[in-house]
């Protein structure tokens, strides 16, 4: 079942609620029926890739710096062929927000796209 625009627009609230007072804010791109949620800082000027919206659940990958955080957090695998990851809480802005902290800074940017050949 694809993620509704409702719940994308739900889970974005969230994440501003739950990091008001912090630089970051975020933005959702649709892709393949599903959404990819963007984090971006005050200071940057590219947005990085940091949630995936799947199936009505907001999952983020298994990184090593957010074992001790989410050691107990449901995991899912978010699409077809995918690795498993993380399912986080929505409603639990704490978790929102200790999860945005921890990774946000130590996210890479995103690749540069490859020009499309003539």
């Amino acid at each position: 079942m694809p993620t509704t625009e409702n719940f994308k627009d739900f889970v974005l609230e969230s994440l501003s609620s739950a990091m008001a007072d912090t630089p970051y804010t975020f933005s959702a791109k649709k892709m393949f029926g599903e959404y990819c949620i963007y984090v971006l800082e005050r200071e940057q000027s590219v947005p990085k890739p940091i949630f995936l919206l799947c199936d009505e659940a907001l999952f983020v990958k298994q990184f090593e710096i957010l074992k001790p955080l989410l050691e107990s957090a449901p995991l899912g695998i978010p699409y077809p062929g995918a690795k498993e990851s993380y399912i986080l809480d929505v409603d639990s802005h704490t978790l929102l927000r200790e999860v945005v902290l921890t990774l946000a800074p130590t996210l890479p940017p995103p690749k540069p796209k490859k020009p499309k050949k003539k």
